[in-house]
């Protein structure tokens, strides 16, 4: 997967980071070309690492962790995992 680096002159936040996953553009928006350049290499390690494992999830779990995090804002959702495994 590559990612692309554009310039969107006229936004608040102008530096993009574009990719593609299964067929759809995805985008994410940057302050300043340092920040998009940083996200890039990372997210791209990532890739290398992960493999496109790194988009599938299940919606459904997703919406939990969600919820949990409303509910407990503050707390790290592996810490609370690793707390209820010790507990049980």
């Amino acid at each position: 997967m590559q990612i692309k680096a554009h310039f969107r002159e006229g936004r608040k936040s102008p530096w993009e980071a574009r990719w593609w996953v299964i067929g759809k553009m995805r985008t994410r928006f940057f302050a300043t070309e340092k920040e998009r350049d940083k996200f890039i290499r990372v997210f791209q390690r990532e890739i290398k690492w992960e493999g496109s494992s790194i988009f599938k999830f299940e919606t459904h779990k997703l919406r939990r962790w969600q919820i949990a995090d409303s509910m407990l804002p503050d707390v790290d959702p592996v810490e609370l995992a690793e707390f209820w495994i010790s507990h049980h």
